[in-house]
């Protein structure tokens, strides 16, 4: 079956309004074949918009049509916010309260921090021995062209490590 200018037409139509499901599969076929021989038609067909799903485009048109809000309530529900009162009590125990407390957090922040340095890993602490793996036995292991694996067991415990190192070159 050839595609005909006004079969070509309803198929574009079809496309660029949404529509996508009532093709058939030799349609979109004949589309494909006709806009990679046509440049100016994929240039045409790649300009458009996509067009909104209907559901979504009622709720635009729903939103988009409602009446605004007019600007005198706009007004009056600024000068109510700007005109509602912070009780006074809670500003003075607000600001007294951080006022006070404040150079007692900075200075338990500080000795938190001074502790947590001196508690850190301790120099006399040594590192576990490292040594090659031996016996380990690795079911299946997969390294690109230009890396190299290393297997590498820690200590007494039992721990292994499998290191995959890029060769530099």
């Amino acid at each position: 079956m050839t595609q005909t200018p006004d079969n070509l037409e309803q198929t574009l139509r079809a496309v660029l309004s949404g529509e996508l499901d009532g093709l058939t599969p030799e349609q979109i076929a004949q589309l494909e074949t006709a806009l990679n021989r046509n440049p100016g038609l994929a240039a045409r067909l790649a300009d458009e918009v996509p067009p909104l799903e209907p559901a979504l485009r009622d709720a635009f048109r729903a939103w988009t049509s409602a009446e605004p809000v007019p600007a005198p309530a706009w007004q009056r529900m600024e000068e109510r916010l700007g005109s509602a009162p912070i009780p006074a009590r809670a500003k003075r125990v607000y600001a007294r309260t951080f006022r006070l407390w404040a150079p007692f957090l900075a200075a338990a922040a500080c000795l938190v921090l001074a502790v947590l340095w001196r508690l850190g890993v301790p120099a006399s602490v040594a590192a576990p021995p490292l040594q090659l793996a031996t016996d380990l036995e690795i079911e299946r292991l997969e390294v690109y062209d230009d890396a190299t694996p290393f297997v590498v067991s820690v200590g007494d415990s039992g721990a292994v490590i499998v290191w995959v190192l890029q060769d530099q070159s």
